[in-house]
């Protein structure tokens, strides 16, 4: 099993962004987050695999930018401990 984020925004509100942490058992992930948000966002139809643990309590619900860099570190390119050589890759 696959663990993906899946990012989006709100669709009368272009601000207002959504991430979405979701395992994919076999679906594609971007379909499995539209049915926890529902139509309200718009959803990208492209999902990063993150290859490090998620805890269950962070995973098919809507996450804040904070949430999700809490819930998975390693996609904050604004860590300390990544380098510029290093940003974007997980």
């Amino acid at each position: 099993m696959a663990t993906y984020h899946v990012w989006g925004r709100k669709r009368t509100e272009s601000r207002v962004m959504i991430n979405i942490i979701v395992d994919a058992h076999g679906q594609p992930a971007p379909q499995i987050a539209r049915r926890i948000v529902g139509p309200e966002y718009v959803l990208h139809g492209i999902a990063r695999q993150i290859p490090h643990p998620v805890s269950e309590p962070m995973k098919n619900r809507a996450l804040t930018i904070d949430e999700l860099f809490a819930a998975v570190p390693a996609l904050n390119p604004r860590r300390p401990d990544v380098g510029n050589s290093h940003k974007g890759v997980l």
